[in-house]
């Protein structure tokens, strides 16, 4: 079935079209030839508002059958602070081979742990 409005639909794919290529573009990954990559920033920001705002509502949920739970939601949030504020190893990350580069200088490679683990 089909879009019911067809202009809505065009604009949007263009729109879509041009952040992929312009404003979200990312290079392949020069370690494993992925397109699967993204910003380090945005790995560390999802990373810290996992474990600082989704970590806090469960422990807020777990505090109404185990009230200590409650006690943990600070750190939690603490602890998802500092890993969204600390930098990445890279501007660039690869999704699939966990690589961090920087575009200047793509043959040096970081990596948080050895790949295939």
């Amino acid at each position: 079935m089909g879009s019911l409005n067809p202009v809505g639909s065009v604009f949007t794919s263009a729109v879509m079209g041009y952040l992929r290529r312009g404003l979200l573009a990312r290079p392949v990954c020069p370690d494993c030839g992925s397109k699967n990559t993204a910003t380090g920033r945005l790995v560390k920001l999802g990373a810290g508002f996992g474990v600082g705002i989704v970590g806090s509502i469960l422990c807020y949920l777990l505090g109404f059958f185990y009230p200590l739970g409650r006690l943990m939601i600070p750190f939690l949030l603490l602890f998802g602070a500092l890993m969204a504020i600390t930098p990445s190893l890279g501007k660039y990350c690869c999704m699939d081979c966990d690589a961090y580069w920087n575009p200047e200088t793509p043959e040096t490679i970081w990596r948080p742990r050895p790949p295939g683990i």
